[in-house]
């Protein structure tokens, strides 16, 4: 595990990393605040299927609170938050799908909820969760098998049922898709996290700059999603 002056393990961040990679950490944290501030904004305006996102949002927008303070500012060791916000990201958006689907599938979250549970419960036991990457990659593929296959069938609905002619005209596709992106192009950086860390710092930083560009990229359809969908 490194050190803490060597990376703030949530973001990665670290005043003595490369210019880009401290640029890449930054630029994800403040992107964290627009989508919360941009809902309100527009509250009124918006279609009810982009107010369900709202929880997540405010999830984003604590997330970036609490890096910017706590791990950048402060330099509190990150991993016990890693996983806590981990949990809370995989519930949330599960309640979401579960919104969103108007309470079909319901074995599958039944299924995935307590396999993930399970899995964080033994991380908690066996005394991982202050120990960065230390049993995070079986949360991430779980989280990420399940965003996968929600997304699957969402679009197995869309393309059956919605009146759109084009999916970019429809709010949630950019959120959804964000997601797809997200942990389709995380997941094989998790499942080999405690391999790449093992390799030293400068390694790791190499590659958690992927982490921080689909983050980046995310937050941004994220925002293009909550502007999308002001009713006309």
């Amino acid at each position: 595990m490194f050190a803490q002056n060597e990376t703030c393990h949530l973001t990665g961040f670290s005043f003595n990393a490369p210019n880009m990679y401290l640029t890449f950490c930054l630029l994800g944290i403040i992107l964290g605040f627009f989508p919360l501030v941009l809902f309100f904004l527009l509250k009124k305006k918006l279609n009810p299927e982009i107010k369900l996102i709202l929880p997540f949002i405010f999830l984003v927008f604590f997330s970036s609170f609490y890096e910017l303070v706590f791990t950048v500012l402060l330099g509190i060791d990150a991993s016990v938050w890693f996983k806590i916000y981990a949990l809370f990201e995989f519930f949330i958006l599960m309640h979401y799908f579960y919104k969103l689907f108007k309470g079909r599938y319901k074995y599958l979250y039944y299924f995935f909820g307590f396999l993930y549970l399970s899995c964080f419960g033994i991380i908690v036991l066996e005394g991982k969760i202050t120990r960065f990457m230390d049993g995070d990659s079986y949360l991430q593929v779980i989280e990420s098998v399940f965003v996968i296959v929600c997304v699957m069938l969402w679009m197995k609905y869309a393309f059956i049922n919605l009146k759109e002619d084009s999916l970019l005209k429809y709010p949630p596709f950019y959120f959804i898709s964000g997601l797809l992106f997200y942990f389709s192009g995380t997941l094989f950086l998790f499942l080999f996290g405690n391999l790449i860390l093992k390799e030293g710092s400068e390694v790791f930083l190499d590659s958690w700059m992927l982490n921080l560009f689909f983050n980046i990229v995310f937050k941004i359809l994220l925002f293009i999603g909550i502007w999308k969908g002001q009713t006309k």
